[in-house]
């Protein structure tokens, strides 16, 4: 029997994203172990953008350009766990070290409400 598709469609993708007000961000420290933090997502710049603590060692090790993985989920009951993976590059926004958009390479999606 084939497996159901739980991935979201983009507008899905996208509503969800509009819904989610906290991310985890991770990326690799200087000495290349991955460091995380968490993250509040600013959604009325529009797009990925995200605001560190400025104290953060992630905020810190952010450059024009570091590969970064952003993830946000939900999980109201086990059968309703939704989710975005989103990796890519970061990109300052305002100069500002501490708040960061994301230019997506890679969307990883899942619903697993779409399984019942």
């Amino acid at each position: 029997m084939p497996r159901r598709d739980l991935s979201m469609t983009r507008t899905e993708t996208d509503e969800f994203l509009a819904t989610c007000r906290n991310a985890a961000i991770a990326v690799c420290g200087a000495d290349g172990f991955p460091l995380a933090a968490l993250a509040v997502r600013a959604p009325e710049q529009g797009g990925l953008v995200l605001a560190l603590d400025s104290s953060s060692p992630v905020a810190a090790a952010l450059r024009s350009g570091t590969a970064a993985c952003v993830v946000a989920d939900t999980w109201p009951r086990y059968d309703e766990i939704r989710g975005v993976i989103v990796r890519g590059q970061s990109r300052p926004t305002d100069g500002a070290a501490h708040s960061l958009a994301l230019d997506a390479t890679t969307v990883s999606t899942f619903d697993f409400g779409k399984a019942s």
